[in-house]
C-alpha cells in the first residue's frame, strides 16, 4: 500500500479509531454518511499501528477529513493513482484540427467562420 492509494471497503464496522477507548465516543456522522455513498478511504502518510493501515475518510468539504486504522484483511478493492478508472481504449492516432472541423460540422450542421486553434503550452 502507498499514500494515495484508494481502498473499497464494506464500511464504517471495518475503521478502527486509535485511542477512542470509551464506546460512546462515535466518529462524526458525516463519516457514516459518507461511507454509505462510498465505501472507500485513501490511505495516509502515517507509520502502521499493529499491522493496520492509516488511512483517511474524505468528505464533501475539504474541511471534512477523518484519520482511522484498516486492518489489510477489510479491503475489498484497491486503486492506485496511476491505474485508470476508465477501461483502456484502443490507441488512435492524434486529431488533427481537420478532425475537430469535422466533428464540428457534424454536430452543429456547420463550421464557424471564426474557428482558431491554439496548441497548449507544457
Amino acid at each position: 500500500m502507498r499514500a494515495h492509494d484508494l481502498l473499497q471497503i464494506s464500511g464504517l464496522a471495518d475503521l478502527v479509531y486509535v485511542g477512542w477507548d470509551l464506546p460512546e465516543k462515535r466518529c462524526p456522522l458525516w463519516v457514516e454518511r459518507s461511507l454509505e455513498r462510498a465505501p472507500f478511504v485513501v490511505v495516509r502518510r502515517a507509520n502502521l499501528f499493529d499491522g493496520m493501515i492509516p488511512v483517511g475518510v474524505r468528505g464533501s468539504s475539504r474541511q471534512q477529513r477523518s484519520a482511522a486504522y484498516l486492518a489489510p484483511k477489510s479491503i475489498r478493492n484497491r486503486i492506485t493513482p496511476e491505474q485508470p478508472l476508465l477501461p483502456s481504449l484502443p490507441s488512435v492516432k492524434p486529431l488533427g484540427i481537420h478532425h475537430f472541423i469535422s466533428f464540428e460540422i457534424f454536430i452543429t450542421g456547420h463550421k464557424r467562420d471564426n474557428f482558431t486553434y491554439s496548441k497548449p503550452s507544457r
